[in-house]
């Protein structure tokens, strides 16, 4: 039973993924490695990007990893069932990244 609700919810995200182009009902999109990131922080400096691990990942990151990264970001950190440490401000992971130069 639990196997059959988990997979009616796969199907659906991913046919809502399919559908609705980058965005999603969890998050609004995604930016591909950080150049694309720094464009959106220009639009918007108050986007939360997802980051597994939080801050202390997000350290430990290599700026290799960073540069080609596939980011999901959001203006709602509160939307879905986000973990909150899991979402930093866009403006965060970009300044770690230069911290790597």
């Amino acid at each position: 039973f639990l196997r059959s609700i988990r997979l009616g919810f796969r199907a659906r995200f991913q046919e809502n993924a399919q559908t609705s182009g980058r965005r999603s009902e969890f998050f609004e999109g995604m930016a591909q490695g950080i150049e694309e990131l720094r464009a959106l922080a220009e639009e918007d400096g108050d986007l939360h990007v997802g980051f597994n691990g939080g801050t202390t990942a997000l350290d430990a990151a290599s700026r290799e990893y960073l540069e080609n990264r596939v980011f999901k970001y959001d203006s709602d950190p509160a939307r879905g069932n986000k973990i909150p440490k899991n979402w930093l401000n866009i403006k965060e992971v970009i300044q770690a990244y230069e911290r790597k130069a």
